[in-house]
């Protein structure tokens, strides 16, 4: 990322043109470098306090969480995570925790389903 704007290796100038001119339907170009962006300005705080139980935010999300009605849940409990979360791993997580990977699990959920 330079000045908030995703760059490729390669296409540094217009990385939009190039998703565009490759085999990626017109509809999904803006969708996809959004969410290349996001990975790409994200840190790695869901490898660094979930890795050591959760493989990867997109494979937590892909088989446990649903957005139903707006709110990110437990796909089999239908428990809001935002309400699981504070009390879930041993140390337990912060309230600016919980808003950060209650955010970023559900922009994830978004993009794997």
């Amino acid at each position: 990322m330079t000045d908030g704007k995703l760059q490729g290796v390669h296409h540094k100038d217009d990385l939009l043109v190039f998703l565009h001119n490759h085999h990626l339907p017109d509809n999904l170009v803006q969708p996809m470098y959004e969410m290349l962006l996001a990975q790409a300005s994200t840190g790695p705080r869901f490898q660094e306090r979930c890795g050591r139980c959760h493989e990867s935010a997109a494979d937590l999300a892909r088989e446990s969480l649903v957005v139903r009605d707006g709110v990110l849940q437990g796909r089999e409990s239908g428990r809001p995570v935002a309400q699981f979360l504070p009390r879930h791993a041993k140390l337990g997580l912060t309230p600016e925790e919980v808003t950060f990977f209650t955010d970023l699990l559900t922009r994830v959920e978004r993009e794997v389903h």
